[in-house]
């Protein structure tokens, strides 16, 4: 009985159809996700999210939460001059 032979790209192309159908779903998933460089490189910028996340206390051991200043009775502060050289009104703050 002849045997049936394929060229060399249909070979490869069948070996690769047979291994995809093979392949469970996050292996499928992986291999499409490799393929995007975008993806990759969103992959290694969440790694290194993780990572300074986790590192934190050591990087800043400083507490964030507290205030070292000194000035937590102090009233706000007004201005008399804005910033562009005119009267400001004192009765707006923020003025």
């Amino acid at each position: 009985m002849a045997q049936l032979t394929l060229p060399t790209n249909a070979k490869t192309a069948e070996a690769a159809r047979l291994a995809a159908q093979s392949q469970s779903q996050w292996g499928l998933a992986w291999r499409r996700f490799k393929r995007n460089k975008l993806a990759v490189f969103s992959g290694f910028v969440l790694i290194g999210y993780l990572l300074v996340a986790m590192f934190a206390p050591i990087v800043s051991p400083q507490n964030p939460l507290t205030d070292n200043s000194g000035k937590d009775q102090i009233p706000p502060i007004f201005i008399s001059k804005s910033p562009a050289g005119q009267n400001a009104d004192p009765k707006f703050i923020l003025g």
